[in-house]
């Protein structure tokens, strides 16, 4: 078991990540709104349209909140555990232009990324068995966030991300997006995001 320090993004680097986050899931919702309504789950319609495809081959056919949230934690927690061993040595396969220093950089953003990813989606998972629904979506959002480190960092010396070795990362944060999305819309089903209305 990896240690805290390990699973910890600073605080600053976090608030860092949650600016480009935030930025890059509205333009990402733009595209999705081409997603339409004949999406095999209701809990997909309207993603991103480089997430929904995950969300439909997990949740196809699927309409009870609460076995969608789950299914969709466990699928994505199998995308994200299969492409940490790639993403840990990811800085190697770095062009040979890049310095030493910052491949061993991206090496570490990326192994403790892929860990604090792992952690939150069996953290959500865990709420969600034990019956605490109520805010579940954000700890899968830090789980975007973690993984997210990575793709950032991959991002700056603008490689190609659709393009191997890089793909299989890609893939995961698109796994991890598509998972908080559809927790997100299987919480609002379930009640559980609405705020109570006023008296």
């Amino acid at each position: 078991m990896a240690s805290s320090r390990k699973l910890q993004i600073s605080f600053s680097s976090m608030a860092l990540v949650m600016i480009i986050i935030c930025g890059a899931w509205q333009e990402a919702g733009a595209a999705g709104d081409d997603i339409n309504s004949n999406s095999s789950s209701l809990f997909c319609d309207g993603l991103p349209a480089g997430s929904a495809p995950f969300c439909r081959e997990v949740l196809e056919g699927e309409t009870e909140w609460e076995k969608a949230i789950v299914k969709m934690i466990g699928a994505t927690v199998k995308k994200v555990k299969a492409a940490e061993p790639a993403a840990a040595g990811i800085g190697g396969r770095l062009p040979a232009s890049i310095p030493e220093a910052d491949r061993a950089n991206i090496d570490e953003k990326c192994k403790s990324g892929f860990e604090y990813a792992l952690h939150n989606l069996r953290r959500a998972m865990k709420r969600i068995r034990g019956g605490v629904y109520a805010r579940t979506d954000n700890v899968v959002y830090s789980a975007w966030a973690g993984i997210y480190e990575c793709s950032g960092a991959l991002n700056h010396f603008k490689v190609d991300m659709s393009e191997e070795p890089f793909k299989v990362q890609n893939h995961a944060e698109k796994a991890v997006a598509a998972c908080h999305g559809a927790v997100s819309k299987a919480l609002d089903a379930g009640g559980f995001n609405n705020p109570p209305l006023e008296n």
